[in-house]
């Protein structure tokens, strides 16, 4: 502190007057504290705002992320019902028959053993392989459709699935019959016609996103409905509606969005 004048600090009898006023350098370490403080200050709003940014593109890269996993995995349902489709329809123009039904398959098909009992119908059910009647025809199919060259590489295998049948990208095995597993399972009278399955363990997002994308995104009205069919002994079959862990309610709603979504689903195309 500075002081001026004579006598004591301020007026006293007798005496002069003495001004007294901070000195500039503790004015200077007052200010200088100040804006130290202000610049911290400032930079701790700069520090949060950089936090939330950061933290909102993580967020938002993560949702991204899933939701381009979503996205292929429904390409990948979608691609292979596509397939299958071509390559059934393939082989119907060019031997004017159903594969797995073709009665003329060992005579016309290099490799193939085993022929169809030539009725127009895939029938999912048969006889072993040797004895009378029908063959296995749902799980022949794939193995003529496979030797004439229009897809994959099957072999009719009724004690290896994974050599005879197709499996989709959850490890649901595909199958083609004639049948009337689709739909609503607790509706009566529901037609018999040749559906292609898409193999259950498909979640009911999955499924949802293919309906509307090929389809009317109803579950059980148009040509991709729901399908409760599971084609092995031990495979849980899918819910259908009123059941617990439904695929689609009686209005034919997926349960895409609730918090009990089934993972475990299937659908069929009509053929």
């Amino acid at each position: 502190m500075t002081c001026r004048g004579s006598g004591a600090a301020g007026t006293g009898p007798g005496g002069g007057s003495r001004f007294c006023s901070p000195d500039n350098d503790d004015s200077s370490d007052v200010n200088q504290m100040r804006s130290r403080r202000a610049r911290q200050h400032g930079v701790a709003l700069v520090e949060v705002a950089l936090f939330s940014l950061i933290a909102a593109a993580l967020v938002t890269a993560v949702i991204r992320g899933q939701e381009l996993v979503e996205s292929a995995r429904v390409r990948a349902v979608i691609l292979q019902q596509e397939n299958a489709r071509s390559a059934y329809f393939a082989f119907q123009d060019r031997f004017r028959a159903l594969p797995g039904d073709y009665a003329y398959a060992t005579a016309n098909i290099r490799g193939v053993t085993v022929n169809g009992n030539g009725n127009a119908l895939i029938e999912p059910n048969g006889a072993p392989l040797g004895a009378s009647g029908t063959p296995y025809e749902a799980i022949l199919a794939w193995d003529h459709m496979s030797k004439a060259g229009f897809l994959g590489n099957y072999e009719f295998d009724l004690n290896d699935r994974s050599r005879s049948n197709p499996f989709n990208i959850y490890g649901g095995y595909l199958d083609i019959g004639y049948d009337n597993t689709y739909g609503d399972p607790g509706v009566p009278g529901r037609p018999l016609r040749h559906t292609l399955k898409t193999g259950h363990n498909i979640p009911a997002s999955v499924l949802a996103e293919v309906d509307r994308k090929i389809d009317d995104g109803n579950g059980l009205t148009g040509t991709f409905q729901f399908s409760n069919h599971a084609w092995c002994a031990s495979c849980q079959q899918p819910s259908g509606p009123g059941q617990p862990g439904q695929c689609v309610d009686a209005a034919g709603t997926w349960a895409a969005t609730t918090a009990t979504t089934s993972r475990n689903c299937g659908a069929a195309s009509f053929l």
